[in-house]
């Protein structure tokens, strides 16, 4: 089976003839949020790798395949695609910093990609998913690709311990008449799990990926 896979500072300075001395020294440039960003993005990658699932405990019949980016690697994704659904959906505000693990079976392939947000609220994140996935029916992912159908709102279990959650499901008819992908988003403080099962039938990637989320939780809870 063949399944394409398809992340200015104004100083108001008030002036008098004899201003008071000041009792500390005003905050420099240095030590402002913005400046601050990349290390809260590396404080935050630690909390990633401990709320992605770990290899072992993937208890579906599948081989492991990779983790995108490899596990020793300094930078993580950045670029905020949470979905690519509707054309795409973004983290719209702050940063984000994100890790995904891979596994394949002969009929399906697996994914759980885990999100920590800087500056904006995983909860926030899901609804605004929620609005791009319930915003088209079908959508041409690719140049001289067929639509893809979009169904929004796939029912998925609201987990103790887990602030919100969502799911969405899409046809590949390229991939052939019953190629699906199903996505569901677990959110809980300042990280995102998404689970993804590609594979034929929307019935089994639907089941497959409940079994997925249940797997993902327990991580994302102990983390978040």
């Amino acid at each position: 089976m063949r399944l394409v896979i398809v992340a200015c500072v104004i100083t108001l300075a008030a002036c008098s003839p004899t201003p008071p001395a000041p009792t500390t020294a005003p905050p420099s440039p240095a030590t402002t949020s913005t400046a601050s960003t990349p290390d809260l993005v590396k404080a935050m990658d630690g909390k990633v790798k401990s709320a992605l699932m770990p290899v072992e405990a993937f208890s579906i019949p599948a081989e492991y395949v990779t983790d995108e980016p490899k596990w020793d690697a300094e930078l993580a994704n950045t670029d905020g695609r949470i979905s690519p659904v509707c054309l795409g959906a973004r983290v719209d505000v702050g940063v984000s910093t994100s890790r995904r693990r891979l596994w394949n079976s002969p009929d399906s392939y697996f994914e759980e990609q885990v999100f920590g947000l800087v500056g904006v609220t995983a909860k926030h994140v899901l609804d605004t998913l929620r609005d791009k996935a319930r915003s088209c029916r079908t959508y041409v992912g690719e140049i001289d690709e067929s639509p893809r159908e979009v169904r929004a709102d796939v029912e998925i279990r609201q987990w103790e311990g887990i602030d919100d959650s969502y799911a969405l499901c899409q046809r590949f008819p390229d991939e052939g008449e019953e190629a699906w992908s199903c996505e569901g988003f677990l959110a809980r403080g300042d990280l995102i799990a998404k689970v993804v099962v590609y594979s034929r039938g929307v019935e089994r990637a639907t089941s497959h990926l409940s079994d997925l989320a249940r797997l993902a939780v327990p991580y994302l809870v102990k983390v978040g």
